[in-house]
């Protein structure tokens, strides 16, 4: 049973890498969302300059498309964080599988 708890464990440990990211990317879509939005910028004449709506939309189109490729993120971040040694290996096997 000790065994099952400690195995348990270390996939929850493992987990917690590639599901620190969601938040981080939430927190770029919704500022590039804001920096993008044209409807804004009667409100903040800032956001008018379209250099700065541009950077806007690329910050959020980036965000979208590493979220769109999450598992991809689960499938190298889950075996890095159950290997005890190579690492790069097991995040590479990962890949591949």
């Amino acid at each position: 049973m000790k065994q099952v708890v400690n195995g348990l464990q270390l996939f929850g440990k493992s987990l917690f890498a590639p599901i620190l990211i969601l938040p981080i990317i939430g927190l770029f879509i919704a500022f590039g969302n804001v920096f993008g939005n044209g409807n804004l910028a009667q409100y903040v004449p800032l956001l008018e300059n379209p250099m700065i709506q541009n950077v806007g939309k690329f910050i959020s189109s980036s965000a979208v498309s590493i979220l769109q490729n999450l598992a991809l993120i689960f499938a190298v971040g889950i075996p890095i964080g159950l290997a005890k040694k190579d690492k790069g290996y097991a995040a590479l096997t990962g890949l591949v599988i």
